[in-house]
């Protein structure tokens, strides 16, 4: 398997263990429901970690300029996705603002520091 692939799954991995802790202190801070947007929130990190790994080992494949492109085009479009989700789910489902972005944030910036970590640790 690609390291971009494992990479991306074990940030998705990550984002998901993280996802109750980002409930309980949304849940604390706010509502129940800002929990649960809060893991919704998680999840869509999570999703956006899977795709991006998988993205890059399609990418690494074929060439570095590909691979670059896919890298930079993949992150500014992935931030946008996630606003647009964000946004979505506030006018259309109601969701809690503060709760979702907890989740992403949360989520997001866990499980890059944890990975960040471990790579500077291992070499």
């Amino acid at each position: 398997m690609d390291v971009e692939a494992i990479i991306g799954r074990r940030l998705a991995g990550r984002a998901l263990l993280i996802s109750p802790l980002a409930a309980v202190v949304s849940w604390a801070l706010w509502t129940a429901a800002a929990g649960g947007w809060a893991v919704a929130g998680a999840l869509a990190a999570a999703g956006s970690f899977a795709a991006t790994g998988w993205g890059l080992s399609l990418a690494a494949r074929r060439s570095f300029v590909t691979l670059g492109a896919v890298a930079f085009g993949g992150f500014v479009i992935r931030l946008a996705l996630i606003t647009l989700l964000v946004w979505a789910a506030v006018a259309i489902w109601d969701a809690h603002l503060y709760g979702m972005f907890l989740g992403v944030g949360a989520a997001w910036l866990g499980s890059l520091t944890i990975e960040a970590r471990r790579q500077v640790a291992t070499g």
